[in-house]
């Protein structure tokens, strides 16, 4: 049986660009994960983004998953510690969800999703992430980064 620790570090799941709340959320602050989906964080800030939507699927114990705001200046986001998974030659597959909201006068312009830690009888590890313009960032304990370019409109020139 094998035992897996990852850190996984994401910018956004689904960010959208312009968008404004009527009034700003307390901080972001680190807790476990069920305290983001229910409880003090469900709508919180980092920095000038605003973190709300949070939910995970199985096999999560939302008690054993950390995050951790990641206050950066131009590169805010969410850390979540996840620890203990444990296969016995299989796959665990779970999912977390969450939206960040950016003022129109800090719109997001990229994102990155980045995985540490170890594994351990040989077994790997990842995290993908799925944006809200349609660009998918995979990283695993093979590739630990990804942080493509967004997408840029182009206009024709008169």
């Amino acid at each position: 049986m094998g035992r897996n620790s990852a850190m996984i570090v994401a910018a956004a799941a689904a960010a959208l660009p312009g968008a404004s709340t009527c009034a700003r959320a307390a901080p972001c602050t680190m807790a476990n994960l069920a305290s983001y989906i229910s409880g003090a964080n469900a709508t919180c800030t980092v920095l000038d983004k605003t973190i709300s939507g949070v939910s995970a699927s199985a096999p999560f114990v939302e008690s054993l998953a950390t995050v951790v705001p990641v206050t950066v200046a131009n590169d805010p986001g969410l850390e979540f510690m996840l620890t203990g998974f444990s296969t016995a030659g299989g796959v665990e597959s779970a999912t977390i969800t969450f939206t960040i909201a950016a003022p129109a006068s800090a719109p997001m312009t990229d994102a990155s999703n980045a995985v540490t830690g170890s594994a351990t009888g040989g077994g790997a590890f990842g995290a993908s992430e799925v944006l809200s313009n349609g660009i998918t960032l995979a990283a695993s304990n093979l590739t630990p980064l990804s942080a493509p370019p967004f997408q840029r409109e182009r206009r024709a020139s008169p």
